[in-house]
């Protein structure tokens, strides 16, 4: 996961062949919960596999 200037903001390793976005949940709520309490506004970016309702 990368924020709007690039830098990495967490990454993860997933075993074997399963889908893009699995595990979606334990990747992203760490990096929202880290900046809910900033007023500094940060833009993240998905690929496709992200764009599902639940996420």
């Amino acid at each position: 996961m990368f924020n709007q200037f690039g830098d990495l903001e967490r990454s993860a390793l997933r075993p074997g062949n399963v889908h893009s976005a699995d595990g979606w949940k334990d990747l992203l709520e760490p990096v929202v919960a880290r900046y809910r309490q900033c007023e500094l506004r940060r833009y993240f970016s998905a690929d496709a596999a992200c764009a599902s309702p639940e996420v």
